[in-house]
């Protein structure tokens, strides 16, 4: 469950950091982030299990990080859970391409951040 958390975290905090980035230098990027991520919390298993949907849209849904690290909470909570589909390395590839991509826009980004809120 650790494991499952800290991945979370990582994650959590390399797409904050990039969000950060394009609010500021994109102001419509904020209400396109709205618009796409609250499907994908719907979607992400948390209101059903991803491994009783059929074969294609199982296969889609994967895609999204969100839905293997609740797997992963899932199966340390519940030990008969079998978590049909779940890559903890495709979670923590994703997490740390946003935890370095995050804070290198950043530091890319700083002197126009700055001059815009100035």
């Amino acid at each position: 469950m650790v494991e499952a958390a800290g991945a979370a975290a990582v994650l959590g905090l390399g797409i904050g950091t990039i969000n950060i980035v394009m609010y500021a230098r994109y102001p419509l990027y904020e209400q396109i982030f709205g618009i796409i991520s609250r499907p994908l919390f719907m979607i992400s298993g948390v209101f059903f299990l991803p491994e009783n949907l059929p074969n294609p849209f199982r296969d889609y849904i994967l895609y999204n990080p969100l839905v293997h690290i609740i797997m992963w909470f899932r199966s340390s909570v519940y030990p008969e859970y079998r978590a049909d589909g779940l890559d903890r390395g495709y979670v923590m590839e994703f997490a740390l391409v946003c935890f370095v991509a995050g804070p290198t826009l950043l530091t890319a980004s700083m002197r126009e951040i700055r001059e815009d809120w100035l």
